[in-house]
């Protein structure tokens, strides 16, 4: 279970902020820094990213703040031409990861990177963006950030990832899910490891 998150340590879970989405002629994405700072823990190429998912980190006079990808955002990781660097500069507009929404993705991989998906039953479900484990709460003691019943809405924080000690927020929302939502059941259990695609919350219209 994570540490209690306070304002004295932000290093354990800094503060989130979307990626500008930008959609070029060819039908491409673009996911540009939304100020300035340095860029670390861009995902590979040929990763998969998804609305919500963390696509590095961004540092802002010395705080690190994790780089989500907003919604629409959706495709495989294209190979970057500049400088691979552990930390590179960026100014506002600068372009973090290329993505071809079309490229690899079979219709399950699609529908698992929207984070929505209809199992046999026709069941309303969403699903993780990425692989890490799971936390339904920010801290020991702390509430859960969804619970059976709650109504959901987009952009809402709804779980936490841990990769490699460090925790991102995963934020509601996709192509084809409803919004607002009801959670009908939480299919996984806190400090379980998933896999992106893996099945987290069961849904229905609110």
């Amino acid at each position: 279970m994570p540490a209690a998150i306070t304002q004295q340590d932000s290093r354990l879970h800094p503060p989130t902020m979307p990626a500008r989405l930008v959609r070029e002629q060819d039908g491409k994405l673009r996911l540009e820094a939304p100020t300035v700072g340095l860029y670390r823990g861009a995902p590979p190429p040929g990763s998969l990213v998804a609305a919500g998912a963390t696509i590095g980190q961004l540092e802002i006079l010395g705080v690190l703040h994790h780089l989500v990808a907003p919604a629409g955002a959706t495709g495989l990781v294209l190979a970057h031409d500049g400088p691979r660097l552990t930390r590179r500069p960026v100014g506002h507009g600068d372009l973090l990861v290329a993505l071809d929404p079309d490229a690899g993705l079979t219709p399950q991989a699609s529908g698992a990177a929207a984070g929505s998906a209809q199992t046999g039953h026709g069941t309303l479900v969403y699903r993780a963006p990425t692989s890490g484990r799971f936390y339904t709460r920010t801290g020991p003691g702390k509430p859960p950030l969804v619970q059976v019943g709650d109504t959901i809405r987009g952009g809402q924080a709804i779980a936490l990832i841990e990769v490699m000690k460090t925790f991102s927020r995963l934020h509601y929302g996709g192509d084809g899910l409803p919004d607002p939502a009801r959670v009908k059941a939480i299919l996984v259990r806190d400090e379980e490891d998933v896999a992106a695609g893996d099945p987290l919350l069961e849904l229905e219209p609110a």
